[in-house]
């Protein structure tokens, strides 16, 4: 039988996380390379800057900093490193990319809801509740020591708070999903068609709205809740993380493609952002649309 808690067993799991992580920085890189148009738009004045993107950049460069401070603890093999540091950097790096990628969620919903106030407070409330879980945490991850030939291991490791966030997160999107799809069905107030007439321009924002947050949600909360799992078992300190940590690498990524593919939505010269000077659109239509960054 395996000795999960053998040093070992424990450097061959840590090793094969790092070597996922080096796989994740591969991919994500290229992802980030072969997807510049919004950027390079942005920079050459052919999209407007509006404040969600506030929100975008966080979850799309976050990823680099948590793959690069994790992969920073390889050295630690080899030799001595500052692990509280190392740690402290991959745990705000790693919740922040996972929530300003929910952030980005939130804030379709919000769309949806027309700016309602009442869910901007939501919004927010719930936002800030997450980083306050930082604050739980960060004491257990500035308590990191190094040990020869494994590198950082933490002292006592915060399993409980884990599990907190990672079903925190789930609960934040089943929220706002949750919210999305009855303001969408339930309510009646914003009508979709399913497929929506090609004339029904704000059905089809909603139809695409609804359609992207349902595969997110199904793939989020399918990863948070297995990495509960795997918190719960505890096999050892690399296989209690060996799922959630390529979650908040994943999460991130869904979410900047959801937002980019919105903000290229229908580029046939008709515009679903904001209202432009030369175009007056309906207040429900610009409110709704709203969500998006940019226009063409």
């Amino acid at each position: 039988m395996t000795d999960w808690n053998s040093i070992q067993e424990l450097t061959k799991d840590v090793n094969a996380i790092y070597k996922m992580a080096y796989v994740l920085l591969g991919l994500y890189t290229w992802e980030w390379w072969t997807s510049l148009e919004l950027e390079l738009d942005l920079l050459a004045g052919r999209k407007n800057f509006k404040w969600p993107m506030l929100f975008y950049f966080p979850c799309r460069y976050l990823p680099f900093l948590y793959l690069g401070s994790f992969l920073s603890q390889a050295e630690g093999t080899r030799h001595p490193v500052q692990c509280g540091a190392i740690y402290g950097i991959t745990l705000f790096s790693g919740i922040g990319s996972a929530a300003f990628a929910s952030f980005n969620l939130s804030l379709r919903t919000l769309a949806l809801w027309q700016n309602n106030g009442y869910m901007k407070i939501l919004v927010f409330a719930v936002f800030l509740g997450r980083w306050s879980l930082v604050g739980v945490l960060a004491p257990y991850s500035f308590n990191a020591t190094w040990t020869k030939g494994v590198g950082c291991i933490q002292g006592k490791p915060n399993l409980r708070g884990n599990i907190i966030l990672h079903i925190y997160t789930f609960v934040f999107d089943l929220l706002f999903f949750g919210l999305a799809v009855y303001k969408i069905i339930g309510d009646g107030t914003t009508k979709i068609s399913f497929p929506p007439r090609r004339q029904e321009q704000t059905g089809r924002v909603a139809y695409v709205l609804f359609n992207q947050g349902i595969s997110y949600f199904t793939i989020t909360s399918i990863l948070n809740l297995i990495s509960v799992v795997f918190y719960i078992i505890n096999l050892n300190m690399a296989m209690a993380v060996v799922v959630a940590f390529p979650t908040n690498f994943i999460i991130p990524l869904l979410a900047c493609r959801m937002v980019r593919g919105l903000a290229f939505f229908n580029r046939e010269k008709e515009d679903i952002g904001f209202s432009s000077p030369n175009r007056r659109w309906p207040r429900q239509h610009a409110q709704l649309s709203s969500i998006r960054f940019g226009t063409s």
